[in-house]
């Protein structure tokens, strides 16, 4: 690569065409990709020493970039990839120094396990519905001759056929949600502004794990395939909210801040993973509790 230059890939979309600019595809969002999501690399000049940034989105969101290499060399070790969920409706990148540090060499393991990547260094689509079967890998770039990274020029690269991709990358059994939802929740002590779910019980198929929610009025939506809410146990006011993620039907959690005297509904999610990709039944668990009434102080004549 050139000095002050990047080079973009992403999978096409129908939007693409082979005259798009990076103008076009900075400006709204990355349109011309797949669920708008890319790997995008770029170089600095000496003066910046020489710096390899990588960079990677979807859904038109960028992550954190990550500096890979010094010197204009990538850092030995590094690995970045894009991988499809075996029922082809999930894109998801990922980057880091993978082999280096314990995790799994995406070259020779089948979907590297996504455990291994911090938040900043992976991003997916979620389930879109794309029905992927077959590749097409869109390679573009640009660049100018200041300190910094600029668009300049077109995109006027063919499309490029991916045709070097190895079976072991690609699951050949789809993942399936679990048959059935858990049942059977159980409640510990409650408080004036706080409630416990002690545990449930797992559905009678089996599953991977769970998405438990919160929520003051009795109103849940499943969360898509493939994503893993973040638990907040600090009620933050109305709506539903991610209480916890992950793989114990006794998550025994605490829920604070909640009101008084009022009811709260838990929405409990199971999925099964294949390869690192949640998929969510979408029934799922749904139990009540009620906060303890505040006491009022009595006046004794």
């Amino acid at each position: 690569m050139p000095d002050n230059s990047y080079i973009i890939i992403g999978l096409k979309s129908s939007t693409w065409s082979s005259t798009i600019t990076d103008d076009d595809i900075f400006d709204n969002n990355y349109n011309g990709f797949k669920g708008r999501a890319y790997l995008k690399i770029e170089k600095y000049d000496s003066s910046n020493s020489g710096i390899i940034r990588m960079s990677l989105g979807a859904n038109g969101t960028n992550s954190s970039s990550v500096d890979v290499g010094s010197g204009g060399s990538i850092n030995s070790g590094y690995n970045a990839f894009i991988e499809i969920s075996a029922d082809g409706n999930n894109i998801r990148l990922g980057q880091g120094l993978l082999t280096a540090n314990g995790g799994d060499d995406p070259a020779t393991t089948p979907y590297c396990d996504w455990s291994d990547i911090s938040s900043t260094n992976k991003a997916q689509t979620g389930d879109k519905d794309f029905g992927i079967t077959s590749l097409d890998v869109v390679i573009g770039g640009g660049g100018n001759s200041s300190d910094s990274i600029k668009t300049h020029g077109g995109m006027n690269t063919a499309p490029v056929e991916w045709i070097i991709m190895s079976q072991i990358g690609v699951p050949s059994t789809p993942c399936t949600a679990p048959t059935s939802q858990a049942t059977s929740a159980v409640f510990g002590t409650e408080t004036t502004s706080t409630l416990n779910l002690e545990s449930f019980t797992a559905p009678s198929g089996g599953a991977v794990g769970y998405a438990i929610y919160i929520n003051n009025s009795n109103s849940f939506t499943a969360p898509l395939n493939g994503v893993e809410p973040t638990a907040d146990l600090s009620w933050n006011g109305s709506g539903q909210q991610p209480v916890y993620f992950g793989t114990s039907a006794s998550p025994n959690i605490t829920v604070t801040d909640l009101d008084p005297g009022t009811t709260y509904y838990f929405q409990v999610y199971a999925y099964n993973n294949s390869s690192g990709t949640e998929t969510y039944e979408t029934t799922g668990l749904n139990a009540s509790d009620d906060t303890t009434a505040p006491v009022i102080p009595g006046i004794t004549l």
